[in-house]
């Protein structure tokens, strides 16, 4: 990982934020996460949770996988556990439900993504801020993100237009 060159950061922010990337990444493995040692079908599955996840506005069932990838249910369970077990997705055991696939949660959070479409708009609840802020540039969409400190608990709200934040 290279320094920033920016005049906004000093030497000692960059060598921080350096330091701390290092760290995660000694505890995550990336190349994981980025779905690279899964097998192709396994990443298929992997990438439909994630482009169905705003389309839905909900994480798809294991029986809609199923039915996309015309696959039988207990083949879909095994791959959604395998994923759950590499941290991909984050699976109730018990009801084969997905609660989340980073940066989406199933369950609404104090981050709130709402995506603009041509059609209609879909709102999403990202794991954390971070994550909020990834989404619109994963799918290069325009979005309005809802949020609040993790410290104070004030509200903070952004507005992501043609890849830049606006406001």
């Amino acid at each position: 990982m290279g320094v920033v060159e920016t005049e906004s950061f000093s030497p000692t922010c960059t060598a921080k934020s350096e330091a701390v990337l290092n760290s995660i990444s000694a505890l995550i493995d990336l190349n994981t996460k980025k779905g690279n040692t899964l097998n192709e079908e396994e990443d298929q599955i992997r990438k439909f949770i994630l482009y169905k996840f705003p389309e839905l506005c909900r994480a798809p069932t294991a029986e809609e996988i199923g039915r996309a990838f015309n696959m039988p249910l207990n083949s879909i369970v095994k791959i959604l556990r395998r994923l759950n077990e590499l941290d991909i997705i984050y699976l109730d055991i018990n009801s084969n439900m997905i609660l989340g696939a980073y940066p989406f949660s199933s369950t609404p959070t104090a981050h709130q993504v709402i995506l603009k479409g041509e059609h209609r708009e879909g709102r999403v609840y990202a794991m954390c801020a971070i994550d909020a802020l990834g989404v619109p540039f994963m799918f290069e969409k325009d979005v309005d993100i809802h949020s609040s400190c993790g410290f104070c608990s004030k509200e903070v709200s952004l507005k992501v237009c043609d890849g830049k934040i606006v406001s």
